[in-house]
């Protein structure tokens, strides 16, 4: 069984690909969850050693603001199929597109500093919620991102770091 670490910031101010794609109007989760095997032997009644087999990170939000540029990232489209900000082609084919992702948030209560960065190498874009559109209520785009270990930065997904200033 894998332990999961949660941590929250509310409306954190998100990037993606260097673009900021503004505010997010419920909390940020960043889990990751683990995967272990047990080692057991005859003479010891219960594991003597566990051993890391999988290890998953994801991210999930909702972003505050509507763009076509969001939902192109949120629904995995290529940056091609977004045509002068206006016309967006849904269901294309093509694999997982790969995203750097940069949370910027309030560091917690307590901390000598005023932000709290998180900075994600590569991540694709798992699941997209259902966007609603109705009378007096505020419409936002449910995302996760499932982040991915990156080999050129030592098999991270990525870093916090706790500064006075964003990323």
């Amino acid at each position: 069984m894998g332990d999961r670490r949660y941590i929250i910031a509310e409306h954190a101010r998100l990037k993606v690909d260097g673009i900021d794609v503004g505010y997010t109007l419920a909390p940020t989760t960043i889990s990751i969850a683990r995967d272990y095997i047990e080692a057991n032997v005859e003479q010891v009644k219960g594991p003597i050693k566990e051993f890391l087999t999988n290890e998953v990170m994801t991210i999930e939000t909702t972003l505050a603001e509507t763009t076509m540029e969001n939902l192109r990232i949120v629904w995995d489209q290529e940056s091609s199929m977004l045509v002068g900000g206006t016309f967006l082609a849904l269901g294309t084919e093509g694999g997982a597109n790969e995203h750097t992702i940069i949370i910027n948030a309030n560091a917690p209560e307590g901390e000598d500093y005023q932000y709290e960065n998180w900075y994600i190498f590569k991540a694709v874009s798992m699941e997209a919620g259902q966007i609603t559109r109705a009378k007096g209520e505020v419409s936002g785009i449910p995302v996760t991102f499932r982040c991915l270990k990156d080999t050129n930065n030592g098999n991270r997904f990525g870093y916090r770091k706790l500064s006075d200033s964003e990323l």
